[in-house]
């Protein structure tokens, strides 16, 4: 990442060392972050990381990796788009990583402190599961090269008491809860129409951030099925990314209000549980 506040010298060297001397392809991060830090990870990367690949990555979409020259030549060879030349290219670097079988090893970095993410959520979250559901898709049937990850421990996560701007949540929670209810017809098309009532109770009627992780990785599962299908035309996922994107937002507010009077062990077991529960509902084993 370009604006990061805490690089040292030593996160060339960690990130570099395991792909010199143990013979490693992509090395990934991983950090000690905030309680509301990694919204896109813990409700949507990592769930769906864990749901396709079966592999416990904690930093998908971390910002700094390492990679040798078998992982770039093998990267430069794969199709692009809009979103991956954008947010997405963290997700399709580590995909395609993933599904080629190449060795990958994760490495602490420590604290990570950057500008502040939130106010572009929405736009990295577009990219990044535009990128991911693109890439994913090439390799969800065929997963006999996806090689072990050599781990770091578990998530490094710590209580803050500072929530990002609540004047911009409760603005974009009601945009959000807009786009949701013009798109109605839509919803039901593809998530059916009880599913799309039990969303609606709590987005327009109850209109408080209370939208469960079973909810959410019901609606996700029945998007990503869609987008799976082996007739579905992949011009189409920019369109079904936007209409997971209304739920994915008040997903990740609720999933803050949940965790509030949580310890670091509970919130990285439901960020755990969200996972299991995706690839459960994906029909993975």
């Amino acid at each position: 990442d370009s604006d990061i506040k805490t690089i040292k010298p030593s996160w060339v060297f960690s990130l570099l060392d395991p792909l010199v001397t143990k013979r490693f392809d992509y090395t990934t991060p991983v950090y000690s972050r905030g309680c509301y830090d990694g919204n896109v990870t813990n409700n949507f990367a990592y769930p769906l990381t864990y749901a396709i690949f079966g592999v416990e990555l904690q930093q998908p979409i971390g910002g700094e990796f390492g990679l040798n020259k078998h992982l770039y030549k093998y990267l430069l060879k794969r199709p692009i788009d809009k979103a991956i030349l954008g947010f997405g290219i963290d997700i399709f670097m580590t995909y395609h990583a993933i599904g080629g079988g190449f060795k990958i090893c994760e490495v602490y970095l420590g604290k990570k402190k950057h500008k502040p993410g939130f106010p572009t959520l929405m736009d990295k979250f577009l990219q990044f599961s535009q990128s991911a559901i693109t890439v994913n898709r090439i390799y969800k049937d065929r997963l006999n090269k996806v090689k072990p990850i050599k781990k770091y421990k578990n998530i490094q996560i710590f209580k803050t008491k500072k929530r990002p701007d609540e004047k911009l949540v409760s603005i974009q929670l009601k945009r959000f809860a807009r786009d949701f209810k013009k798109n109605l017809s839509e919803y039901t098309k593809y998530l059916g129409e009880g599913l799309t009532d039990k969303i609606a109770q709590v987005i327009i009627i109850n209109q408080k951030p209370t939208l469960s992780a079973t909810l959410w990785i019901e609606a996700l599962s029945k998007f990503l099925k869609g987008c799976y299908k082996k007739k579905f035309n992949i011009k189409l996922i920019p369109k079904m990314c936007c209409l997971i994107a209304p739920i994915f937002y008040w997903r990740v507010i609720s999933f803050w209000e949940e965790i509030k009077y949580l310890d670091p062990i509970e919130i990285d077991k439901k960020i755990r549980n969200q996972a299991k529960s995706l690839r459960k509902k994906l029909n993975y084993k």
